[in-house]
């Protein structure tokens, strides 16, 4: 099983991640959005849980699991009548119809439609639209049966570990993204769908749960320094381990 949606990071590390994952070991994620490193860690026969703070990310799972071809009706009939403005209406509006079944419609549309994989802003063309992703989505008919999909309220995903219990084989795993010293992270505007990753906190809360952990960013050279108290390996695109930042995709970091 595939996601229907685009990775909004475009991560290729799954590979990679599984053979770093010892064999016994249970994976909890956060920061979920596409599915594609849960689903594919799925594939390798691994137990996956995962957790998102952001109710419309949810919603879309779970509708998708219940019913996607309520979802690919929807889809479909508003794909022949969209045009440009309304793209960019319902990037702005898309959560607040009342039909969570269309908001789930909306919220597959503009990722498909979108360059990379955004829903509430950025470039799209509707020429992105095409079947493979229709098919994949019908394909996630009860797939909270095989990773169990989590929300929880807090506004600050950290404030889950707080609450979470993990066991020694628990493997936290977190596709964080692009890195940053959050300096100009006030007044940012962001997606309904978006995360708020403040790096800092991400790795003080780490070492205060003094679980095993990965975690994958976009390359960056401040993350050496950054993490230097943890291992790092770069990959290329094809998730291959590289020792050259030129030619590196994906940048995992480990303590384990």
């Amino acid at each position: 099983m595939r996601s229907p949606l685009k990775d909004k990071d475009g991560f290729t590390c799954v590979d990679a991640i599984h053979k770093l994952l010892p064999a016994d070991s249970r994976v909890k994620s956060f920061l979920f959005f596409s599915g594609n490193l849960e689903l594919g860690l799925e594939r390798y026969g691994r137990t996956v849980e995962t957790y998102t703070n952001k109710y419309v990310t949810f919603e879309f799972w779970k509708c998708a699991s219940k019913d996607p071809y309520n979802i690919i009706h929807k889809a479909e009939w508003l794909n022949e009548r969209m045009d440009l403005e309304l793209i960019y209406t319902f990037q702005e509006k898309w959560p607040l119809y009342k039909d969570p079944f269309v908001r789930s419609a909306l919220f597959f549309l503009l990722n498909i439609y979108s360059h990379k994989g955004r829903i509430s802003s950025g470039h799209f063309s509707m020429e992105n639209y095409n079947p493979i992703s229709v098919g994949r989505l019908k394909n996630l008919y009860n797939v909270d049966k095989k990773i169990n999909i989590l929300y929880h309220e807090d506004e600050n995903y950290l404030d889950c570990f707080d609450q979470l219990e993990t066991r020694e084989e628990d493997v936290l795993v977190l596709p964080v993204g692009n890195f940053s010293h959050n300096w100009l992270q006030h007044g940012t505007l962001r997606g309904f769908e978006d995360y708020v990753v403040n790096h800092k906190d991400l790795k003080e809360k780490l070492k205060e749960k003094e679980s095993k952990f990965i975690l994958c960013y976009k390359p960056h050279r401040e993350l050496y320094d950054f993490y230097s108290d943890f291992n790092i390996k770069l990959l290329n695109k094809y998730g291959i381990e590289t020792e050259n930042l030129e030619n590196c995709h994906d940048v995992l970091i480990y303590n384990f």
